[in-house]
């Protein structure tokens, strides 16, 4: 049994919630259930989460148009004060990061697992 709670995203908040979401996509279906998961579940009034979810639905889509065999997992984390999004796959993680430069979101990068954003 673990004691202590197991937290995915590269920030390290020790505050996130234990109720994590993990979305695997392959397919423009995918990414498309991902999105009214994302707008029936999040306050859709909060402008720097719809943003950052448009730019990463507008680029997922693109991404599994250009690259069929593709897979990769969205995890979802939360805290009182941030919404954590981390993408589970190197080759995705790195096309997101260059896509979204000098975009108003805070980014960590680890090369072997995933890229990180901080939402607040």
């Amino acid at each position: 049994m673990r004691k202590k709670q197991k937290i995915v995203n590269l920030f390290h908040d020790k505050d996130v919630y234990q109720i994590r979401y993990v979305i695997s996509i392959t397919t423009e279906e995918d990414i498309n259930l991902f999105w009214d998961f994302i707008s029936a579940s999040n306050n859709p009034t909060h402008e720097l989460i719809h943003a950052f979810i448009t730019k990463f639905h507008n680029f997922a889509l693109s991404f599994i148009i250009n690259n069929k065999a593709m897979f990769f997992e969205i995890i979802l984390e939360e805290s009182d004060d941030f919404f954590y999004f981390t993408l589970w796959n190197q080759k995705v993680a790195l096309a997101f990061k260059s896509c979204m430069y000098k975009a108003p979101f805070e980014f960590l990068y680890d090369k072997k697992k995933s890229v990180s954003n901080s939402i607040s």
